[in-house]
């Protein structure tokens, strides 16, 4: 359990510096150079998930096992054999972005491109290290070299990038030059998650330390090479979609080339929205999974436990996507000076429940031994999002980029949760629930909506500069966050446990749950 708290800890602080930091580097960059980082950022973020997640998951595993059944012997050959696979996967992404980032530059319309792209490929080659380190730590269940590594890695890249932004601000630089800046901050971050999981390795012991050398095993191979593939591909829901939107949004829109790129960058300006509305919902849905992989049989109390994750995901993932709904206008002022693309920005911000869910059930399904399905039911869902882009861009602009990926999105998610429905047989919620649920975003709405009148009209009296877009859209955040969590747990719907997991949630929990009955999760979906 220690473990899964501190991958959930390091994985909330990563979440929280990946999404801020973005919003001073589009004030200084604009939303050209904002748009220039973003078209090369799925390819970090796939190097990113294959050493932090898809790969270590895979070889944690394996680990584990052959130290069960084989002991020393075992484990090192599944790590000298992991060694090898990631060194050549490693290799053949860095030389297979580096060569053909000509090619994805034509593809994306943009020559000068090829800069950022050639920077950012260097990160594949870091990654054969990142992915065996992690990988060997979690299968040992030491999940501290990791959870450092993670968060040393993000704060170095953070701080790169806004550092070599101000300095480029303060020169006058140009908006390639600020992309290409953000790559390479984001390429050379891993040397500090390098130089934490080297420490950790050499103060092993010895004796039971493996060696790193060239080593074949085909069925450790096959085993590890397809399942790692499998597990980083079903993690980047998100991604996926938006590599979709990198390769053909500006290609689609009808605009001169300045003004596609433009409104590329004011596009990219939801992936940030997407991002703090995700965190609070996937970190509570996903702390409990690794300790759930471990739950075995179908009882009700197995079953009971499985779906917790998942009913959080969808209780704070709708409440997240209704209430940056309601003020994504003031923040799009507060955090990027102007409220360019709101309506974009609306659809997209309505992701923020599909992406929790998916992402929650594609790591439960994972969990119960479907690792392939939840890659194969995402690259369909992006294959029809390539398909509705083609249709909706090229007559509305950016906001059929929006609606295609809300549409593809919530498929996916509806698809996903029939799937898992028929694995549990039981429901997620009972009808009140679902009710009680409703009436708590409509409760959200009603606040908001007062809150924000009152503000516009009697103290700002109509005038909304980015200070005042600010104070609105975080005292609404505030008001309708807290009339939303009263609601549900004075109706049942959340638990004390649920409660406990937020700072301050003694307080919290004492507040809420005052001359109350609490409710357990065990007592949930049993009609």
């Amino acid at each position: 359990m220690r473990g899964a708290f501190i991958l959930t800890a390091a994985a909330f602080i990563i979440k929280v510096l990946s999404a801020v930091y973005r919003l001073p580097y589009q004030n200084l960059a604009g939303d050209i150079g904002f748009y220039v980082y973003q078209q090369v950022y799925p390819f970090y973020a796939f190097a990113v998930t294959m050493a932090g997640f898809g790969f270590p998951v895979v070889l944690s595993r394996m680990i584990s096992e052959a130290r069960m059944k084989q002991g020393q012997k075992g484990v090192q050959t599944v790590f000298a054999t992991a060694a090898s696979v990631l060194s050549i996967v490693g290799l053949f992404l860095f030389l297979l972005l580096f060569l053909g980032a000509p090619f994805i530059a034509s593809l994306m319309q943009d020559a000068l491109l090829v800069k950022p792209l050639h920077m950012i490929s260097f990160i594949f080659l870091w990654m054969p290290l990142l992915a065996l380190f992690r990988g060997y730590f979690q299968g040992l269940q030491d999940m501290k070299p990791t959870g450092i590594s993670q968060v040393a890695e993000q704060a170095l890249r953070v701080t790169l990038i806004l550092g070599l932004s101000f300095y480029l601000f303060y020169k006058g630089s140009g908006p390639y030059t600020f992309g290409t800046a953000a790559a390479f901050g984001s390429m050379i971050a891993p040397v500090a998650s390098t130089f934490f999981l080297l420490l950790f390795f050499y103060k092993t012991k010895g004796s039971s330390r493996p060696q790193i050398q060239w080593h074949w095993d085909f069925k450790v191979v096959k085993r590890f090479l397809f399942e790692g593939l499998a597990y980083t591909v079903a993690s980047l829901a998100i991604v996926l979609f938006q590599f979709v939107d990198t390769l053909t949004l500006v290609p689609f829109l009808n605009d001169q080339v300045n003004a596609a790129r433009e409104l590329k960058g004011i596009y990219d300006r939801s992936f940030p929205f997407i991002q703090m509305g995700m965190m609070t919902a996937v970190a509570l849905a996903t702390s409990a999974v690794p300790v759930l992989a471990q739950i075995k049989g179908e009882s009700k109390e197995h079953v009971t436990q499985w779906r917790q994750p998942l009913r959080l995901a969808i209780i704070f993932g709708s409440a997240a996507a209704v209430g940056l709904f309601l003020i994504v206008k003031e923040t799009n002022i507060f955090l990027f000076e102007d409220s360019s693309g709101s309506l974009t920005l609306a659809i997209m911000v309505l992701n923020i429940l599909s992406a929790s869910i998916i992402i929650t059930s594609a790591t439960q399904l994972q969990g119960l031994g479907r690792i392939w399905l939840p890659m194969i039911l995402m690259v369909a869902a992006a294959c029809v999002k390539l398909g509705l882009n083609g249709l909706l861009i090229p007559s509305m602009g950016i906001l059929g980029a929006g609606l295609a990926t809300t549409m593809s999105l919530f498929g996916l998610s509806l698809l996903l949760l029939g799937i898992l429905k028929k694995e549990w047989r039981m429901r997620l919620f009972h009808w009140k629930e679902y009710g009680v649920l409703g009436m708590a975003n409509l409760l959200i709405m009603v606040v908001v909506f007062l809150w924000k009148t009152l503000l516009h009209g009697f103290v700002f009296q109509g005038h909304q500069g980015r200070i005042e877009a600010g104070l609105i859209a975080l005292s609404s955040a505030v008001w309708g966050g807290f009339i939303f969590l009263f609601f549900i747990a004075r109706k049942g719907l959340l638990e004390k446990e649920d409660i406990e997991q937020f700072p301050f949630g003694g307080m919290m929990v004492k507040l809420l749950f005052k001359n109350q009955s609490v409710r357990r999760s065990s007592d949930v979906g049993n009609d």
